[in-house]
């Protein structure tokens, strides 16, 4: 559960900060330093979390 959850998170995080790069929404390029900084943290989790379903379904 905690897995999904996660992965939906990260989802969610890539494609606000996405948006808002290139189409200035949700939060008007409020500052490009947090919309890169996030989206590189939504990348890294969503990485990290197919890692940890990788894991899981070999049992």
């Amino acid at each position: 559960m905690f897995t999904v959850i996660s992965f939906l998170l990260a989802t969610a995080l890539v494609v606000l900060c996405t948006l808002d790069l290139a189409i200035s929404w949700p939060w008007r390029h409020a500052r490009p330093v947090f919309d890169w900084t996030y989206l590189g943290v939504g990348i890294t989790m969503l990485w990290l979390t197919y890692d940890v379903f990788k894991d899981q379904s070999r049992r």
